[in-house]
């Protein structure tokens, strides 16, 4: 998958302008893509699937925390997610492609 195949990019943690885990920018940058609401608060358009369908979120957010996996974050780890397949690296990143 080359960066021009990805549909979006966001970024988590500290270096990013949201201090949020890995699993609500998954979600949110799904979202966005999608054109559908992370949750069921617009009736108007189905949600998105629940996250812990694709992958359980808590061990998600410590895969790339250094205290939760043994002083040394994962580097990338990919996964299928309502269709799409999302990769979320070390450095902060969550790209989203078809």
């Amino acid at each position: 998958m080359s960066s021009s195949d990805h549909l979006s990019t966001t970024r988590f943690g500290a270096e990013s302008d949201r201090n949020r885990p890995p699993s609500e920018a998954v979600v949110e940058a799904v979202a966005a893509v999608a054109g559908r609401p992370p949750t069921d608060t617009d009736a108007a358009r189905a949600p998105l699937e629940p996250l812990f369908d694709a992958i359980d979120p808590d061990a998600l957010d410590r895969l790339f925390d250094s205290a939760g996996a043994g002083g040394r974050p994962c580097d990338s780890v990919s996964f299928v997610y309502s269709g799409y397949e999302v990769t979320v690296t070390r450095d902060g990143r969550v790209a989203v492609s078809a």
